[in-house]
C-alpha cells in the first residue's frame, strides 16, 4: 500500500487514496465530477491508464531494466482486469515470464519482489520451474554440477552459485516421476538423479513431516498413523499456526500435499 501511494504521488491525496483502493482491491469508485469536474463515469479507469502509461509511474525501487520497461504495462493491465498477470500470448506476457524466471534466479531485488507481490503479481511455484524452463538448458547445468561435486547430483534447494538449478531440481522432486516427461525421467536416472534428497532439513517441522510420510508408506492402515497422539499434536499445531497466519507458504504447501486441500478446516 505504501509503495503504491508513492507511485501515485503526483495526484491529490484524496485521489491517491481512492486510486490505491481501486488498484489493490478492485474497489469501484463513483464518478467524482463534484470533486474534479470530470463528468465521465470512466474517469477512474482513464486516469489510471494514463498514469500507467506515463514513465513517471515507475517507482524508484525498480532498478532492473526489464521490470522498469514492463511496469507501465503491468499497471495498465491491473487497471483494466484487476491483476498484473498479463497472458502469455503477448510480448508483455512473455516478459512477465522473464520476470518470474529472474525471481527464481534471484536477479530481482527484495524491494522489487515485495512491490510485485503487493500488486498481485504471481511468481512461479517451484513445480512451475520445470514446466517453464527448457529442459535442454537445465540438464547440462546438472551435469556440470555432477562433475564439480565428485559425481553427486544431490543439489540443495538453495544453491547459491545457481539458484535456478536448485529450484529446478527441487521442483522436479516435488512433481515426482509420474508427473515428469518419461524421456526426462530416463535421462535424469542415467546421471543418478536423486529423487528424494538425502539432505536433512534442520527444522523440527521437516523432521516430523518426514517421519509421518515414511510411516504412511510403511503402514497398511493409514488411520493408525493419523490416530497417533504425536501426529495429532503435529497437525493441530500446524492448523493453529495457519489460523494465526504464522505458517509459511512453504509449510502450507507441504501440509496440503500431506492432507489435501483445505486441510486446516478439518
Amino acid at each position: 500500500m505504501t509503495r503504491l501511494m508513492a507511485v501515485l504521488g503526483g495526484f491529490p491525496m484524496a485521489l491517491q487514496l481512492l486510486l490505491c483502493l481501486h488498484l489493490t482491491t478492485g474497489f469501484v469508485i463513483p464518478s467524482p465530477s463534484f470533486v474534479i469536474g470530470v463528468p465521465s463515469s470512466d474517469w477512474c479507469t482513464s486516469t489510471i491508464l494514463w498514469s500507467a502509461k506515463s514513465d513517471s509511474v515507475v517507482p524508484d525501487v525498480i532498478t532492473t531494466k526489464v521490470l522498469a520497461q514492463l511496469y507501465p504495462a503491468l499497471m495498465e493491465h491491473k487497471a483494466q482486469y484487476g491483476n498484473p498477470n498479463i497472458p502469455l500470448g503477448t510480448s508483455e506476457g512473455r516478459q512477465c515470464n522473464v520476470i518470474r524466471r529472474m525471481q527464481v534466479q534471484e536477479k530481482l531485488t527484495a524491494s522489487e519482489v515485495e512491490l510485485l507481490k503487493e500488486l498481485g503479481f504471481i511468481f512461479h511455484a517451484l513445480e512451475d520451474v520445470y514446466e517453464h524452463v527448457d529442459f535442454e538448458e537445465m540438464f547440462p547445468r546438472l551435469e556440470v554440477y555432477k562433475q564439480q561435486h565428485d559425481g553427486s547430483v544431490d543439489i540443495p534447494k538453495k544453491y547459491a552459485p545457481d539458484p535456478e538449478l536448485g529450484a529446478w531440481v527441487t521442483g522436479i522432486r516435488r512433481l515426482g516421476k509420474d508427473r515428469v516427461d518419461p524421456d526426462h525421467v530416463n535421462r535424469l536416472d542415467q546421471v543418478g538423479f536423486v529423487w528424494v534428497s538425502t539432505r536433512k532439513c534442520g527444522s523440527k517441522f521437516m523432521e516430523q513431516y518426514r517421519k509421518i510420510q515414511q510411516r504412511l508408506q510403511d503402514e497398511n492402515d493409514p488411520a493408525v498413523v493419523w490416530e497417533d497422539e504425536d501426529v495429532v499434536k503435529f497437525v493441530r499445531a500446524q492448523k493453529e499456526a495457519f489460523k494465526r497466519n504464522t505458517l509459511s507458504e512453504t509449510r502450507v504447501e507441504y501440509m496440503t500435499r500431506l492432507l489435501g486441500e483445505e486441510w486446516w478446516t478439518e
